[in-house]
């Protein structure tokens, strides 16, 4: 029997995709859609008459199913421990420090400022020019939030 043609290969190529798959796009989603193909590539060596209609609708059945019960387990061992401190308490450490803007901030687009001696993205409702001192109010991911230091 010619291989692309066999039911039981296509199934393993369709396993082995999907898995790669995985490693490309977080989550732990596609796992279990590879899981499914290869629970077919079993069943149609098994039963190699197997209606490709139903093979379709197992697969489908299979992964689901796998996905429902499964993917909140998977999810915790993969997902490993954080040893570093969380972003909240990193945000709060640096709430309300005083310091310096190297590229000039306005309303409408983000400057930088100096923190640490590493370069930040910030914002401000008012216009801060280079070299005014500023202090840190806030942060949204990698952007701070400043304000005219008084």
């Amino acid at each position: 029997m010619d291989l692309l043609t066999n039911p039981v290969f296509l199934w393993l190529i369709a396993a082995v995709i999907l898995l790669v798959l995985e490693f490309a796009i977080p989550g732990v989603l596609v796992i279990f859609f590879s899981f499914g193909a290869l629970v077919l590539m079993l069943l149609t060596w098994i039963f190699p008459s197997l209606p490709l209609n139903f093979q379709l609708i197992i697969f489908l059945i299979i992964s689901v199913l796998s996905l429902i019960l499964m993917r909140r387990k998977l999810k915790k061992v993969f997902r490993g421990k954080k040893t570093t401190t969380s972003d909240s308490d990193e945000s709060d450490e640096i709430i309300g420090k005083t310091v310096t803007v190297t590229v000039d901030i306005t309303p409408k687009s983000a400057g930088r400022i100096s923190l640490n001696g590493t370069e930040w993205t910030a914002e401000s409702t008012e216009e801060c020019k280079t070299g005014e001192r500023v202090i840190i109010t806030g942060r949204e991911s990698l952007v701070l939030k400043v304000k005219k230091d008084i």
